[in-house]
């Protein structure tokens, strides 16, 4: 973007990635057993006009711009370290994120994927 690394290092002390994801109908939400676990799918009824989906959910990351993040920024780092360097803080990641509201049937692994592009 042309933004000097000392500017951007020294003003930014959050970013935040989103994406939003339709969530499961709770109408017409069922169980369904895959392999060894269960997960949840809506089958399609009149409240979700039969697409087994009803509303959306964000999935989101947050990085939270420390002094290792700084440093990275500040030396030109990848984009790829920075992330690891925000998941060795903490971060949890969109695809995390993703997974656990497929865990809580919230939405389905179709749906995070279909968003994210890893």
């Amino acid at each position: 973007m042309g933004i000097p690394e000392y500017l951007v290092a020294s003003t930014v002390s959050i970013a935040i990635g989103q994406r939003l994801v339709r969530k499961i109908c709770k109408d017409c939400k069922e169980k369904i057993k895959v392999k060894n676990n269960f997960t949840y799918k809506g089958k399609g009824c009149e409240a979700c006009h039969g697409s087994g989906y009803f509303g959306r959910i964000c999935i989101n990351e947050v990085l939270v711009a420390d002094n290792k993040i700084r440093e990275a920024i500040l030396r030109r780092a990848s984009v790829d370290e920075i992330k690891k360097i925000a998941i060795g803080n903490g971060m949890t990641t969109m695809m995390e994120d993703g997974l656990g509201k497929v865990r809580d049937g919230v939405t389905t692994i179709e749906e995070v994927l279909r968003v994210i592009h890893e």
